[in-house]
């Protein structure tokens, strides 16, 4: 009976990723937030189920998963602070920066671009390392530059217009598999090549959420993924305080 429920859905992120496109759902529809309630249950079970995959590959194999420096770094915060970081930041900042674009246009590339420099910045340079106020406006910076040429170059905005018209599953793909490989740096600072060569095995809970939270931008809009991403989430925290 439950697998009768799901298999509609199931279908349709399969023809997703096929594809690289999904037909919006629109709020008016009757079945908007009776799907939006399924896909919710069909991603956190799948992402358990990949959880659960990479502790039995882990204990089969003997394969040493390196500790997760950010849980650790978060184990010594208060719990408001791990709330807002974990439930509230992380999802919002991360759905603009690989999801929000899945959809282009100015606005969506630029936000985008603006992310995509301040976490480069964070935690791939030293320059302004604990100067956050000075990150951020300089990320706003970057966002407005690229906002401004696409604004008056109207041959570069449509170039990439047509890119991302003519090539929606390399797009997508690339959201899926970079989301994926960028939660790496919760193992900083051993990252080695050990780390490197299981790397499709630890991350495989969130390239699997990736695909998701594509679908659910791309069918209901950009609030959607965020607020699943945001219950992800919340199943580490209630962790964090148990």
């Amino acid at each position: 009976m439950m697998y009768i429920l799901f298999l509609p859905l199931i279908k349709e992120v399969s023809l997703f990723l096929k594809t690289g496109r999904v037909k919006k759902l629109s709020i008016r529809d009757t079945r908007y937030f009776t799907n939006i309630f399924l896909i919710c249950i069909l991603c956190l079970c799948t992402i358990i189920l990949s959880l659960l995959f990479v502790v039995i590959f882990t204990l089969i194999f003997d394969i040493k998963i390196p500790v997760n420096q950010t849980n650790e770094q978060l184990s010594n915060k208060s719990i408001g602070y791990v709330f807002i970081v974990t439930v509230i930041i992380i999802p919002v900042c991360e759905e603009l920066l690989f999801r929000l674009s899945l959809k282009y246009s100015v606005t969506s590339f630029s936000i985008m671009g603006a992310l995509l420099f301040y976490f480069i910045n964070v935690n791939f340079s030293s320059y302004l390392n604990g100067q956050t106020f000075l990150q951020i406006l300089l990320s706003i910076l970057f966002g407005g530059v690229i906002f401004g040429i696409l604004s008056f170059f109207q041959h570069i905005n449509d170039v990439i217009v047509n890119f991302w018209g003519n090539n929606p599953k390399i797009i997508l793909y690339t959201s899926i598999f970079s989301f994926g490989f960028i939660h790496i740096i919760n193992f900083a600072p051993h990252i080695n090549s050990q780390v490197l060569f299981i790397l499709p095995l630890i991350t495989l809970p969130q390239t699997v959420a990736g695909v998701f939270l594509g679908f659910t931008r791309l069918k209901y809009g950009i609030c959607v993924p965020i607020l699943l991403h945001s219950l992800n989430n919340g199943m580490s925290f209630m962790r964090h305080i148990f």
